[in-house]
């Protein structure tokens, strides 16, 4: 094909030949690139709708299967024409509504179509009706009224002439609000952000656990913050544990069952095989090792707490019934209860837990019986969900996939009381999660789903300030057109997972959204710097059912948009309510000086730092710059004594708007100081403080505050663009929990935010 040729077939398909990076450089795809990435999008479900709108004949599929329209708005189509001689003749458009919460309406008529809180009516030619002449420029036009109730309801449209069925199809019509959830009570909020994983307890399994993360809640809540907010929770592979990337999940709709509190599992201290397993001196000595570790040994936790939880669920869960138990523990208000539950579970469970249960214990019996590590790998009869190798397999894992499901049970039920602690507490949001932009390539929802996804490509970045080098992140994207076929379903499903939980939900990477950029993974190794392109997504449409979702549960939502922004992008977000991410780091005026926070958008979530970042004490001493230059990722080997410079620069810049707000700490900093890499841990005191204190005078909505800064940490929890060569997401906390409460209350950092912010 020519070049004009797949330029114009790039841009038909939503893909972008070209983009302007980060430094305002404008770099293009290679062919090589846009061929792969087009041969991905050229699927089945695009070439039927391709078909459809150049056929010359209606069809059953004459409009789109899906609509999404905002109250108070109109959404034209244009539809099909038909071309037999007899079809020229007058035709009637008759239409029923069916909503969520009603049984179908009566077919309206044209006269009852203008006192309703939905019209849909045929225009051509100017003129509009219940009857028109076709043409070439015949619309059908939906017009939402502000009143009509929001929801996804059902409309089924068929054309008739006389008394003769033309055609008809059922619509899913999406109607959204114009924005987001926001709460009535708008005074500042503050919040603290956490790596679940990273907390030392004595009572947790060398793991941060839900147990954990409920006393971090009361503690938090106990100093007036309103939301704590923690990395990704979401299901990562129990067989290959290595595999720790939160970022990176199987699937993002289920939850990790290494952060289950093995203590306040139903049942437990009536176990006797628990009992067993546990009172040996070897596994006692061995828990012992991992809660004394430095780093968290992924592999070792979960071997451990997968045996024990086994051990329960043989106990009491794997058959179903309680024929198994004495008397006492037929009786007992601990047991028995969970033992209903978990069966309650069972059965209302959803085919997509019931598939990724089923992909888990696959990937364990294949990884056991083939050494293999990517479903890939597996024979291909297994590699498609609903084979007969596959149903016969699952029969042969039944017990397995059982426990999976026991895993994925306890796990929903602590974090859901984990939630009502918080709002118990009388937090205004209560926990903040984070969604990961894509699922890892090997994941059990793209097994599941493969249809829905680009498979063979990654979601990843351009070069920019977070990867001057570019990135590559192994996330398997979404097929744009497969989703909008599949009605947005697993977008609103994946939602309402996360909502469940959270008062505040924060998208990671929100420019997904609009668009994606795909790397082709055979050009990256050769390290090609156009080794991809970016790909259009339905924002509208994403963007009015997130608003929807986040009105249903309440939730305030966060777009992460740091990296290459498109223009425009942050106005759109800030008018559909969603926070935009405002990093001190980041935030600057032309000529290089730091935004005052006080400048930043009340629509906005403001910080010091990121998990990507160093923290500040890491910031102060230019630790992360040592760190990239030992691994060879600053873009110039021989750049670290320039970088070092600048971060010098970067520091005195910070110390001087801290001087500004007339920060107290730094108001005796002689400048001479300032300049060099200071190291003395007082001095890390001061100017954590400071910054924190200028941070607390952010106009933003909300202020996030991370556990690692109040701690006065100076390693990063994940250095981008690294997998094995940094300790990336197995840091664990210096401090234990339960110390954390004293720590914090001698925290100026925190105290100087809240009293600031409360004042306000």
């Amino acid at each position: 094909m020519k070049a004009e040729n797949l330029e114009a077939q790039s841009r038909q398909l939503g893909v972008e030949p070209g983009f302007t990076d980060n430094w305002g450089v404008q770099r293009v795809a290679s062919e090589a690139a846009l061929r792969v990435i087009l041969g991905a999008l050229e699927t089945e479900s695009f070439a039927t709708a391709q078909a459809t709108t150049d056929s010359q004949t209606a069809t059953d599929d004459f409009v789109d299967g899906v609509i999404v329209v905002p109250c108070g708005t109109t959404r034209s189509l244009v539809l099909p024409r038909f071309d037999s001689p007899e079809l020229q003749a007058t035709l009637q458009l008759k239409w029923q509504l069916k909503t969520e919460s009603t049984c179908d309406t009566d077919l309206k008529s044209e006269a009852e179509q203008s006192a309703s809180d939905l019209m849909v009516t045929l225009m051509s030619d100017g003129a509009s009706g219940s009857e028109v002449t076709y043409s070439d420029s015949t619309e059908l036009q939906i017009v939402v009224s502000e009143e009509m109730v929001t929801g996804y309801h059902t409309l089924r449209l068929s054309f008739t002439q006389g008394e003769q069925l033309l055609a008809e199809q059922s619509l899913q019509l999406i109607v959204v609000p114009h924005a987001a959830w926001l709460p009535d009570n708008s005074a500042p909020a503050i919040g603290v952000t956490l790596q679940l994983y990273s907390l030392r307890s004595d009572s947790n399994w060398g793991i941060g656990d839900f147990g954990d993360l409920k006393k971090i809640c009361s503690i938090a809540a106990s100093f007036g913050v309103d939301a704590v907010g923690v990395n990704p929770l979401h299901l990562l592979y129990s067989a290959h544990p290595e595999r720790c990337s939160p970022y990176s999940p199987s699937s993002r709709c289920l939850l990790n069952p290494v952060y289950i509190d093995v203590a306040q599992v139903p049942g437990v201290e009536l176990s006797e095989r628990y009992a067993k397993l546990t009172g040996s001196e070897k596994f006692q000595q061995a828990l012992a090792k991992l809660r004394q570790a430095e780093l968290i040994d992924y592999v070792a936790v979960s071997k451990l707490k997968l045996a024990a939880l086994y051990e329960v669920f043989l106990d009491f869960y794997e058959s179903g019934s309680t024929d198994g138990l004495d008397a006492k523990q037929r009786d007992s208000t601990v047991a028995q209860p969970g033992q209903d539950a978990f069966n309650d579970f069972v059965d209302n469970a959803d085919t997509a837990l019931l598939l990724h249960a089923r992909f888990t214990a696959f990937d364990q019996y294949f990884s056991e019986s083939l050494g293999v590590v990517q479903w890939s790998e597996w024979p291909d009869n297994y590699q498609q969900v609903d084979s007969k190798a596959s149903v016969l397999l699952a029969g042969e894992l039944a017990a397995n996939i059982r426990f999976h499901l026991f895993l994925e049970w306890l796990a929903t039920t602590q974090l859901d009381e984990v939630t009502k602690q918080c709002k118990a507490l009388g937090m205004v949001h209560g926990l903040y999660l984070d969604l990961a932009v894509g699922v890892d390539r090997n994941g059990g929802d793209i097994w599941a789903n493969q249809n829905l996804y680009a498979n063979g490509l990654h979601i990843g970045a351009p070069p920019d300030e977070l990867g001057p080098l570019g990135q590559d992140w192994s996330l398997t994207p979404w097929n744009p057109s497969a989703l909008r076929n599949a009605s947005y379903r697993p977008f609103v499903q994946l939602l309402r997972s996360s909502m469940r939980y959270a008062g505040i939900l924060r998208l990671d990477h929100v420019m997904g959204l609009m668009r994606q950029y795909w790397c082709v993974p055979e050009l990256t190794s050769q390290g090609n710097s156009t080794n991809g392109a970016y790909v259009d997504f339905p924002l509208s449409d994403l963007l009015g059912i997130l608003a929807l979702e986040s009105h249903r549960n309440e939730c305030l939502v966060v777009g992460e948009d740091l990296g290459t922004v498109p223009d425009g992008f942050r106005q759109e977000l800030e008018a559909r309510s969603i926070l935009g991410y405002r990093v001190l780091y980041f935030e600057r005026e032309h000529g290089g000086a730091y935004k005052h926070p006080s400048t930043y958008t009340a629509s906005s979530l403001a910080t010091a730092s990121t998990h990507d970042l160093p923290p500040l004490a890491g910031f102060l001493h230019g630790l992360d710059l040592q760190r990239r230059a030992e691994l060879g990722l600053l873009p110039d080997n021989q750049s670290l004594d320039k970088e070092l410079e600048k971060r010098k620069a970067d520091i005195l810049r910070i110390k001087e708007l801290c001087l500004q707000s007339e920060s107290p700490e730094l108001q005796s900093t002689d400048n001479s100081t300032v300049a060099s890499a200071v190291t003395a841990a007082g001095e890390s005191r001061e100017f954590i403080e400071s910054v924190h204190s200028l941070l607390s005078q952010a106009a933003s909505r909300l202020v996030m505050l991370q556990l690692e800064d109040l701690c006065g940490y100076v390693e990063m929890v994940n250095m981008p663009g690294t997998i094995d060569e940094h300790p990336n997401w197995r840091r664990r906390m210096i401090d234990d929990v339960d110390d954390l409460a004293e720590l914090l209350g001698k925290s100026g950092a925190l105290q100087k935010v809240i009293k600031h912010r409360k004042a306000a």
